[in-house]
């Protein structure tokens, strides 16, 4: 969900305490990406300052999604890092199937099962190299999210570099992109 204005670490209910978002470039909207604000300060507790363009601004917002909307934090850590990196990995092979023009909904949906996913993989992380790159990762998928074009070649690109985030994920590699 995308909440206007804010400041880093802000959970979106007035509480601050955190660092001020960094200056923009003129026509860019600032705002805060929550994992899933309803739930308890002490399940989530990220939130990750984006900047997209004023243009995008109404159409950033995230509608939540049935599936794993149950998940939380804490029954997330129980899955090593692999299997959070292989469940990500299976919401991008389904956004994968949708990417014709006709699938926008369906895909729109499927990256916000991934973004979901990324949120409590980064929330879980310890290692501060680890969660800088997942997070780098992250934007991707919310730029695609917010385009409307699909780029096949953009999507692969990204899948693939998620695919490579651990081994047990980059074993997978040869099934779902032969000759790579």
């Amino acid at each position: 969900m995308l909440v206007s204005g804010g400041e880093c670490g802000s959970s979106g209910d007035g509480k601050s305490g955190a660092r001020p978002l960094p200056a923009l470039p003129p026509g860019w909207y600032k705002g805060v990406a929550l994992a899933r604000p309803e739930e308890p300060a002490d399940i989530v507790t990220l939130a990750q300052p984006i900047a997209v363009p004023a243009a995008w601004a109404g159409r950033a917002t995230v509608t939540p999604s049935r599936q794993h909307s149950g998940l939380t934090l804490e029954r997330w850590l129980r899955f090593s890092r692999d299997q959070q990196i292989l469940m990500i990995a299976n919401e991008m092979n389904r956004a994968r199937q949708l990417l014709a023009p006709e699938d926008v909904e369906l895909r729109g949906q499927s990256y916000e099962r991934v973004l979901r996913l990324v949120d409590l993989t980064v929330a879980a992380q310890s290692k501060p190299t680890f969660r800088r790159e997942l997070l780098r990762w992250r934007d991707l998928v919310a730029e695609m999210y917010i385009t409307s074009e699909t780029d096949r070649a953009g999507f692969d690109e990204a899948f693939l570099c998620l695919l490579r985030f651990t081994r047990d994920a980059a074993k997978q590699i040869p099934e779902l992109f032969p000759g790579r």
